[in-house]
């Protein structure tokens, strides 16, 4: 389930597309999976996303794991603008 949408981030990361990004929606994969199975796959790619900007960007972007719904990437100026808990979610 992750590969693909991690595919997907490097591309568009790769493309410097990612300003407000969803990824590992819930509402894609709720009828193939269960919802444990869901938020821990976003758990997962929430962590591989973070290795990855920690090694790539740091302190560029932000990510937040909202297990009703997906997993946000954000650049720190959208998160800056539309974000209340910035500090809670930015990959250092």
């Amino acid at each position: 389930m992750i590969d693909g949408e991690f595919e997907s981030f490097v591309e568009k990361f790769n493309e410097n597309k990612i300003e407000n990004e969803k990824f590992v929606e819930t509402d894609d994969y709720e009828f193939e999976y269960s919802h444990n199975e869901i938020c821990e796959a976003q758990e997962n790619f929430g962590h591989k996303v973070r290795e990855f900007l920690k090694e790539k960007a740091p302190g560029k972007y932000c990510v937040l794991v909202d297990y009703d719904c997906c997993v946000w990437v954000v650049s720190i100026e959208y998160a800056r603008e539309h974000m209340l808990s910035l500090e809670d979610c930015l990959v250092r």
